[in-house]
């Protein structure tokens, strides 16, 4: 058995207690108090701590230095039911607990208290079932920041990328010197990716910034927001680039904001939708473009309410990659199509199109998937475990992030069972019908349930267990960032932002993704 605390206190000088949280429990080992200033301001906070060890266990105190070091700071002599400390905004007071030789305990562990910065989201951890039903593990997630705390000036605000634990305390966190932390994510053991411009930090390790060979053999570029993923077998990347060009849009027409409709026309210009393959030199393996298989008139279905009339044309706006692991073929959602994207790695070729854009925008001539309970400007869309491609067809579960964007419907996470009937001389076949039939799904229900503006995610973990971030809502965010669920839709955790704070997307990881050790030590960097 492992030496514990039997209390752990933090209070400011005056006696005034600070909130611990969560709550003190000898076997949760981090810890996160509130504390004064802003992230970079000269800050130094007058902290106390009082602890109690158990019978037998000796405890010292230290306060985390850069890199993780740790600077003493147990009185010689003195008590431990009153040490002052100061301490800098994301520092942690570190807590060991030691046991005494020749007792057959685990030698130490670590209680640690993050001081979080003034400017740190704010954050409710809403728990449901107690800690019984959920498995542990992180949940990662960005802040697109807006106006709070004593800056409060929009132009001055950047984000955070975070990884909270079991009991939603900040074990890992970075600033962000931008907008926002877009999608941030596990791509491998050990490693924290996200955008801003991409990061991928190796924990204890390397930082790399992902950029690929250009459209044309232009110059590298950073992919786009929207998606980083990452082949272990293959040591490559896959991401977007939403370079510009010219179309002919002869026949689109969206409305503006004042009533009317704009009419396009021959000389127009598009972002296009660039999914992209490449190393980590930037080098490029292979390249495939929407507007080369996609009639972008034709394919346009999502046309908004008087936002998107703009002088650059967003007709596919993809944003999300799944890579198929049994053939290297793709999946990429296109939010403006209101479709999923199935496309043949080998060939470039579109297999097949699901979702709301009629068939005959593609000049593949692709199998074409109704669904039974469409989908609207969607996100996260992902290809779950017992996919199967077949020859000219394929079966299995995809799920879905539907943003229900200028709907009346509340936005939710859905799975749906996809079969694409086909076959082929010589090859295995799909019988039955082409069909996407919804066989669950959890809609929003906080704040009267509304839909989602942008953003948002949707992931199925391998326990079952179902993580839906909620993007930004509509009109306005109102502070849900994600919700946990088990398969039964029981509502397991929410995390919520009363400062209003939003984000791209949430995913969650198994512990074994993450040494703690190293997580703690690069928080803050």
């Amino acid at each position: 058995m492992a030496p514990t605390l039997l209390s752990l206190q933090v209070t400011s000088p005056a006696d005034e207690a600070l909130t611990l949280v969560p709550d003190f429990c000898p076997s949760v080992f981090d810890y996160y108090v509130q504390c004064a200033g802003n992230r970079g301001d000269p800050t130094e906070n007058a902290l106390v701590v009082s602890v109690e060890p158990a019978a037998g266990s000796r405890v010292t105190l230290a306060i985390e230095t850069p890199g993780g070091g740790l600077t003493p700071a147990t009185p010689d002599g003195g008590s431990l039911e009153a040490v002052k400390l100061a301490v800098d905004n994301d520092q942690a007071i570190v807590v060991t607990a030691t046991a005494p030789p020749g007792t057959g305990a685990a030698p130490s562990q670590q209680y640690w208290v993050r001081c979080l910065s003034d400017d740190f989201p704010e954050m409710e951890w809403a728990t449901h079932d107690a800690g019984s039903a959920r498995t542990p593990g992180y949940y990662l997630f960005g802040t697109m920041s807006l106006p709070r705390g004593p800056r409060g000036n929009l132009a001055e605000e950047a984000a955070y990328a975070v990884v909270l634990d079991t009991n939603g305390v900040p074990v890992w966190y970075k600033y962000d010197n931008d907008f926002a932390a877009y999608d941030v994510e596990s791509l491998a053991p050990g490693d924290i990716s996200f955008s801003g411009p991409w990061e991928v930090d190796h924990l204890g390790g390397a930082v790399i910034h992902p950029v690929a060979d250009g459209i044309d053999g232009g110059g590298p570029l950073t992919p786009d927001e929207h998606e980083l993923r990452y082949v272990a077998a293959t040591g490559h990347y896959f991401g977007f680039n939403s370079a510009t060009g010219p179309a002919n849009l002869t026949g689109l027409s969206l409305p503006d904001a004042d009533g009317g409709v704009v009419d396009y026309g021959p000389n127009s210009t598009i972002y296009g939708c660039y999914v992209q393959e490449f190393d980590v030199t930037g080098h490029l393996y292979w390249q495939w473009s929407a507007a080369a298989h996609f009639d972008p008139v034709k394919a346009m279905v999502v046309k908004g309410d008087g936002d998107m009339a703009v002088a650059k044309v967003d007709p596919f706006h993809c944003n999300s990659i799944d890579v198929d692991p049994a053939n290297g073929n793709i999946l990429v959602s296109a939010r403006n199509m209101a479709s999923l994207i199935y496309i043949d790695h080998a060939t470039g070729k579109v297999l097949w199109m699901m979702g709301a854009a009629p068939r005959d925008s593609c000049f593949d001539a692709p199998a074409h998937v109704a669904v039974d309970d469409p989908f609207t400007a969607q996100h996260d869309a992902r290809l779950l475990p017992g996919w199967a491609e077949t020859c000219g067809g394929g079966h299995g579960q995809i799920s879905v992030f539907d943003d229900a964007t200028y709907t009346t419907r509340p936005a939710r996470g859905v799975v749906y069972d996809v079969n694409i009937a086909g076959g082929c001389a010589g090859g295995p076949s799909t019988g039955g019908s082409t069909s996407a039939t919804r066989v669950w799904q959890y809609q929003n229900t906080y704040d009267g349930g509304v839909a989602s503006n942008v953003c948002g995610g949707f992931r199925v973990s391998p326990d079952g267990s179902r993580i839906i971030g909620w993007g930004q809502s509509v009109p306005t965010p109102n502070g849900l960032v994600f919700t946990e669920v088990d398969p039964q839709g029981n509502d397991l955790v929410d995390l919520i932002c009363p400062d209003k704070s939003s984000s791209y997307r949430a995913v969650k990881v198994p512990l074994d993704a993450f040494d703690v050790g190293l997580l703690r030590s690069t928080a803050g960097e």
